[in-house]
């Protein structure tokens, strides 16, 4: 599933462990499912809910249902089953087997960034207008498509990243998120990930507020 598809991924918990988490699901078309996901809360309470949530897509991506009913499913068995006030932010992407188009839902604020360089360095947020997981009984979900080409780069992280904040109180923030992709577009996914944490933490100088996943494909 994976074979010339270039990934890299960073995780880091703020605590022992991570409300944060990402998955690579093969599906049973041939293609890729790729899911990024933040809980409400920290520590194991919200861990527990990301094995909860990890459990559910993994199995429900065999049942070969489409992207709404599968996360339609997640999200009813969330809301039973946890307690109120909990929710799960997630971006969901499928990847064909052919890497020619990316079909997404993004139910809450995940909203990845499709940077395309052969049309001048253009950058483009994948957001659709979906609900977190969870909070609610039924969700409003709607799938986008988009094209690619060999040399585009997905970027997907969670807030931890760009609302991590300096001893001023500035946060890191988007715009220096976009800068960096611009100017190490050059490097493998997986250096392109760990150096981008790294260039956070040079710009912060503390200690994180809160979980931070990365992702690039």
């Amino acid at each position: 599933y994976l074979q010339g598809l270039e990934v890299g991924g960073t995780l880091v918990p703020c605590q022992d462990v991570s409300g944060d988490f990402y998955d690579f699901i093969p599906m049973p078309t041939g293609d890729l499912g790729i899911v990024v996901a933040d809980t409400v809360g920290k520590g194991i309470p919200a861990a527990l809910i990301m094995v909860l949530t990890s459990t559910l897509l993994r199995s429900l991506a065999q049942e070969g249902l489409t992207l709404p009913s599968l996360l339609k499913k997640v999200n009813e068995t969330l809301y039973e089953h946890t307690a109120p006030g909990i929710f799960v932010d997630l971006c969901y992407l499928v990847l064909s087997h052919d890497h020619r188009r990316l079909t997404y839902i993004t139910a809450g604020g995940i909203n990845p960034l499709f940077f395309r360089a052969q049309a001048g360095n253009t950058f483009t947020t994948l957001r659709t207008e979906g609900q977190v997981l969870g909070a609610f009984p039924d969700v409003k979900l709607s799938v986008m498509e988009k094209e690619l080409n060999e040399e585009d780069i997905i970027l997907i992280w969670t807030d931890g990243l760009i609302e991590q904040s300096d001893v001023k109180g500035r946060r890191f923030g988007e715009n220096r998120l976009r800068t960096y992709l611009k100017e190490h577009k050059h490097l493998s996914m997986a250096e392109l990930t760990e150096q981008l944490y790294q260039r956070m933490i040079d710009f912060s100088r503390r200690e994180l507020s809160d979980d931070v996943t990365i992702i690039a494909i």
